[in-house]
């Protein structure tokens, strides 16, 4: 009796070791996952596997293991397995996801991610990711419930907010898209796409010094990145800040060559701006030899030009100008002066009369006037002159009590 009593709990003992051996093999196995010893992992889980076939856990981890190796269809198999078993074990359907992602299989990652989402509603993951992937696919309302509910569960991810700011931007709503640009700089200040995309915000509303704080910010954390260079050369040049402004250009256009136009055009104001007309000319010639439809370009290069005394090349320049941009009124006004200037009143008047239907500026009044008196129009020189007097324009008055006030 006493020796059946040994043999029974003996046999109880043997029978509970298998259990026993599998959880030492699973957890030794998540073990050597997690030191990246992915091979021992893999055989660890097949042990577990092979004796408990419903370890639904097991099927989860080695198809992790069996992702960092590259062996996305096992592992797509092995996570399918896992949900086979437990349909409610949410992490499986949402490391699917991800592989599902990863292999190209965006709306069978979307279906995997709403069921992990059905499972566990607040699972801050699942909105994260699918919220990316509808940005991605343009569906930007849906990713906008799915990244705000990311939000409401307290996300610490950046580019959650980092992408609604780029959603706001798309709805022209410029305050929420700054307060999350700001979000998303609280999270990494090592951001600087979202500092690009705050200094671009900046910049568009005419913060020029706000912008280049940010550009400042980018350059510190990306020093080879030359657009932003270029924008904050941009951003001095509005401000008026010519040298910073050169330096900043000369260096896009010795190191980039993508954006070496645009930096030579706004070099080239830059230079017009202090008086550097000859290089000023120089930057603007090699911007229209590519660029023949540049408004831009052309008017500037009028300009230059039309301080050179080259007044020929002007009057070209301003015409080109005038075609690409029949609104210009400046440019109007300055081929008119160059008519004026030789005395070509019919042709000066014809071209005040276009500047002042855009812009009614007292100046164009008074030189309407004066042309109009050199060719024998008196009347309508006095209404031009009196017109320019009583806006204030020193010279009108003068000329209208020599002219008119008689």
């Amino acid at each position: 009796m006493k020796y059946s009593l040994f043999s029974f709990v003996l046999m109880l003992v043997t029978c509970s070791l298998p259990a026993q051996s599998v959880n030492f093999y699973y957890d030794r196995g998540v073990e050597k996952l997690n030191d990246n010893d992915l091979a021992g992992a893999v055989a660890d889980f097949n042990y577990v596997i092979s004796h408990y076939p419903d370890y639904y856990e097991a099927w989860h981890d080695r198809a992790r293991a069996e992702v960092l190796l590259r062996q996305n269809d096992k592992a797509l198999a092995d996570y399918s397995k896992a949900v086979e078993i437990n349909k409610k074990y949410y992490e499986a359907y949402y490391h699917r996801a991800e592989l599902n992602l990863k292999m190209g299989k965006e709306a069978d990652a979307i279906n995997d991610l709403a069921k992990t989402i059905e499972i566990k509603a607040d699972y801050l993951p699942a909105f994260e990711l699918r919220g990316d992937i509808l940005f991605r696919q343009k569906n930007n309302e849906k990713a906008l419930q799915d990244l705000l509910a990311a939000v409401n569960l307290k996300t610490t991810n950046y580019m959650v907010h980092f992408t609604l700011s780029k959603i706001f931007a798309g709805k022209g709503k410029l305050k929420e898209e700054a307060d999350e640009l700001d979000k998303a700089l609280d999270l990494n200040a090592g951001c600087a796409e979202c500092y690009m995309e705050k200094g671009h915000l900046l910049f568009n509303s005419e913060k020029f010094k706000e912008a280049i704080v940010c550009f400042n910010k980018l350059i510190e954390l990306r020093p080879d990145n030359y657009k932003a260079y270029l924008y904050r050369g941009n951003a001095s040049l509005r401000i008026k800040d010519y040298a910073p402004a050169i330096k900043d250009l000369s260096l896009v256009i010795a190191n980039d060559r993508k954006n070496e136009h645009e930096a030579l055009l706004s070099r080239g104001i830059a230079y017009y701006e202090t008086e550097k007309f000859p290089q000023a000319e120089r930057d603007l010639n090699k911007v229209l030899q590519t660029e023949k439809e540049n408004f831009t370009a052309w008017y500037h290069r009028a300009l230059v030009m039309y301080n050179l005394g080259k007044e020929d090349r002007a009057k070209l320049d301003f015409s080109e100008a005038l075609r690409l941009n029949p609104h210009c009124d400046d440019a109007y006004f300055k081929r008119g002066m160059l008519y004026y200037n030789r005395k070509k009143y019919d042709l000066a008047i014809d071209d005040f009369s276009k500047a002042l239907k855009y812009n009614q500026k007292a100046e164009y009044y008074y030189f309407r006037g004066a042309a109009s008196f050199e060719s024998g129009k008196r009347e309508n020189a006095c209404t031009d002159l009196k017109k320019a007097m009583n806006m204030g324009y020193e010279a009108a008055k003068t000329d209208y009590s020599h002219i008119c006030a008689q």
